[in-house]
């Protein structure tokens, strides 16, 4: 049995699940932040508010997320990774209901704050995960291989658009 394949095991964990799991923890940020961004002109006009003003959601997303960066890798370090990932999947989770439910546009900006912090944890927490899991010359292309499943629905449309330059399946 291989070291990665070991580290696995005593884990309890399959590499495909590792993957996808990883993977899933990945995708909250850019979910946050780019199927986000297409609503901000509607945020505007439902709390009557200038888009200045709602663009600060955004911004308060970006800056918690990389200030959290610095309290989530030592937080993983001494409580564990899933302990991290049920904390930031709980504020995540509550984040995005109070943006759900927020009566104006500064409840708003908190819960993206709340949602920005629980994003981040699950972030650092996985790819420690994949740290713990895998040697530095493994993880790498594990780690690689944790941004597949994102991409796949823009390749798929960008070998359906341009079928002429399609070479391989998914290599348009």
């Amino acid at each position: 049995m291989s070291q990665p394949s070991a580290r696995l095991a005593a884990a309890g964990l399959s590499a495909p699940t590792v993957l996808w799991l990883v993977a899933g923890l990945l995708m909250l940020q850019p979910l946050s932040t780019d199927l986000y961004l297409p609503a901000l002109p509607g945020i505007a006009a439902y709390f009557a508010a200038d888009v200045a003003t709602v663009q600060w959601t955004l911004t308060i997303f970006i800056a918690v997320f990389g200030l959290w960066q610095l309290a989530a890798g030592p937080l993983a370090d001494r409580f564990g990774r899933l302990s991290v990932i049920y904390g930031g999947a709980t504020a995540y989770l509550a984040g995005s209901v109070v943006c759900m439910r927020a009566p104006g546009i500064g409840v708003l900006i908190a819960g993206r704050a709340l949602q920005a912090a629980g994003a981040c944890s699950c972030l650092v927490a996985a790819r420690a995960i994949v740290r713990d899991l895998y040697a530095p010359a493994e993880g790498a292309p594990a780690d690689q291989r944790q941004h597949e499943p994102a991409t796949w629905p823009a390749r798929w449309h960008r070998c359906r658009t341009r079928p002429a330059r399609r070479t391989r399946q998914w290599a348009c």
